[in-house]
């Protein structure tokens, strides 16, 4: 596989802007550079049109023909967001299919967040049947790359048959997503544990955090996809 693309440093301001929450600066220079045929530009005012920023109404029918022109050209994001807005049918057309394939165009650029929306579909059933093995493969191969929703999801499905390796990849996750959610789960995990498991837990989450504080580092950039809360 090989990575996604990285955003043109045309645009590392414009990314600044919005991660910063300046949404009508931002807007100003997705604006300017999606007039010169930036892909990564339209995917990220599709973004802004879907959460209703930088003076934008809320509207995911005006997101999506931004994901989809940024989609076509290959910018792994935008594939994602529509192909969540497919499956959630929200601004456009209700179609899983196509929502999958999407998800397996940014999957061959090893873009984590489409790994583990295919795991999501995988452990749901929706389209094939429920492979909680496959959903596990997806999960792991996100986690891997310190994306915190699959370390999350990955430690969920290790629980029950081993728990240290679980509770591991929680405290993995809080430290190097930054993700309070797993700090809870690994709390709530660790109330049904032995203190020498959690004690060997906390020895193994330190070193995958180790491990992967490069990935995580990496994919900080990525905002989560603004389409997931309406799948």
């Amino acid at each position: 596989m090989i990575a996604p693309a990285a955003p043109p440093p045309s645009l590392l301001e414009a990314i600044d802007a919005f991660e910063r929450g300046r949404f009508p600066l931002a807007r100003r220079l997705f604006e300017e550079a999606a007039a010169r045929g930036d892909p990564f530009a339209d995917g990220y005012l599709g973004i802004l049109h879907w959460l209703g920023k930088g003076g934008f109404h809320a509207r995911p029918e005006e997101a999506t023909p931004h994901f989809r022109r940024a989609a076509h050209a290959g910018d792994p994001l935008a594939q994602v967001n529509l192909a969540l807005a497919h499956l959630a049918g929200v601004g456009t057309a209700r179609d899983e299919t196509l929502a999958r394939d999407w998800l397996d165009k940014a999957r061959a650029q090893n873009f984590p967040p489409a790994l583990h929306h295919l795991g999501r579909l995988a452990a749901a059933g929706r389209g094939e049947p429920v492979d909680q093995d496959k959903a596990q493969d997806l999960f792991r191969k996100a986690a891997e790359q310190g994306y915190g929703p699959s370390m999350r999801a990955y430690a969920a499905l290790l629980a029950d048959r081993y728990p240290v390796e679980a509770l591991a990849w929680l405290y993995a996750a809080a430290s190097v997503a930054a993700d309070e959610t797993a700090l809870k789960d690994a709390q709530f995990l660790a109330a049904r544990m032995r203190a020498k498991d959690i004690s060997e837990a906390h020895r193994k989450g330190r070193a995958l955090a180790r491990k992967l504080a490069w990935a995580a580092q990496a994919n900080a950039c990525l905002p989560h996809a603004p389409t997931e809360a309406a799948v």
